[in-house]
């Protein structure tokens, strides 16, 4: 098995999968991604929940992989690490790519508290199930990523406390050759009932799509401020249309990549006169040239 600093700048196949979820005012929520590098033989595995004012977070950068190839365009798709001890991830599409009947992920895995994760595990038990039914159309915003949003029902046992959330979420696959984490972006993506909006934006570009049940609305430019507990936010859609806001974090955390660091948050977002919740999540924000 190769080191997790091995998969730096390596042009190697990966495949990513992300099921997460945030409570209409944001104040619970929880992320499940697993990332495979099956010619490295490692993989990431990212858990998060944000409950009560706190963040539960687990984030390991070299568990062991096989090394089959998961084929995404099958109706069925299964991705799964581990069985039985924590870490365990399992996420299940049913479905073609472009248009899904429904996403699911179950993961146990042992979290730690505090806002700036240490890679490996913590010692907080927790274990996730979620089920996302898709309401939008499927989208490419980046090249090999396929995203749809809908609505998450989800069971958290947190320390052995459950919770239960029912609300807007989000699932993408993304398959790539190229290096991951390599330059600076800001990624968001944004729910309600109806829709929503998702977006990336980095240093030579930002775009991305608003989702209203099945009608997309490509947005053309995003004026985005800087890291912070509030940001200001302008999406220039296609048609001339300017949609304006401010973006609320009801947390935020930090992981270590690499040398540097990923700023995630827990975001409400107030845009023309709409609530959204989601993630708004940075890396290398000194490159990104923030313009509100």
């Amino acid at each position: 098995m190769a080191g997790y600093a091995d998969s730096k700048g390596h042009e190697t196949r990966s495949e990513a999968v992300l099921l997460e979820s945030a409570s209409t005012d944001g104040h619970l929520a929880f992320t499940l991604r697993l990332c495979r590098y099956p010619e490295l033989g490692i993989s990431w595995l990212w858990g998060h929940v944000f409950a009560g004012g706190k963040v539960y977070v687990f984030a390991d950068h070299a568990q062991p992989c096989d090394s089959s190839v998961t084929n995404l365009d099958t109706d069925s798709v299964v991705y799964t690490h581990g069985a039985g001890t924590a870490p365990a991830f399992r996420f299940e599409r049913v479905g073609p790519l472009l248009g899904p009947s429904s996403c699911s992920a179950q993961a146990s895995f042992l979290a730690a508290e505090g806002a700036r994760a240490v890679l490996g595990e913590g010692g907080i038990p927790v274990e996730v199930t979620a089920q996302l039914r898709p309401l939008t159309r499927s989208v490419n915003n980046v090249e090999g990523r396929t995203e749809v949003l809908g609505m998450v029902d989800a069971t958290i046992v947190l320390g052995g406390r459950e919770l239960r959330l029912s609300a807007p979420g989000h699932f993408h696959e993304q398959e790539q050759r190229n290096p991951r984490f390599m330059t600076g972006f800001t990624y968001c993506t944004l729910r309600r009932e109806e829709g929503g909006i998702l977006f990336i934006r980095g240093p030579k570009r930002g775009g991305g799509t608003l989702l209203h049940n099945d009608e997309a609305t490509r947005i053309e430019r995003v004026e985005l401020g800087p890291p912070g507990l509030e940001r200001a936010l302008a999406l220039h859609l296609s048609g001339g249309r300017i949609l304006e806001g401010t973006a609320t974090a009801t947390y935020r955390h930090v992981i270590p990549i690499y040398s540097d660091d990923w700023f995630g948050s827990v975001v409400r977002v107030d845009l023309d006169g709409l609530r959204y919740t989601g993630r708004m999540n940075d890396y290398l924000p000194e490159m990104n040239g923030y313009d509100r």
